[in-house]
């Protein structure tokens, strides 16, 4: 199975240990890992504000984003999943 993970779910994991690290362990043992280029630019952002920058590249991992869904060609925008989900 693909899982998409978030950034923040993904940030907590790599920046410390608790369940949302036990939750990426389990991912990419046991499914197909998925990370759009919005989610690893964001976390990418997220590193580079709270971590200085050897610490930063120690923590930040090197992934290279997963190719866009065959159908559309491209990841859907936050705004297209929060209409979705009916919170717009």
């Amino acid at each position: 199975m693909k899982v998409l993970l978030d950034s923040s779910t993904l940030y907590s994991a790599i920046a410390y240990d608790g369940n949302e690290s036990d939750l990426l362990k389990a991912v990419i043992e046991r499914h197909q890992p998925v990370i759009s280029d919005y989610v690893l630019e964001e976390l990418r952002r997220n590193f580079s504000r709270k971590l200085s920058g050897h610490r930063r590249d120690e923590v930040l991992p090197n992934w290279k984003p997963s190719p866009p869904p065959a159908r559309s060609g491209r990841w859907p925008s936050t705004r297209e999943i929060s209409m979705k989900r009916g919170r717009l």
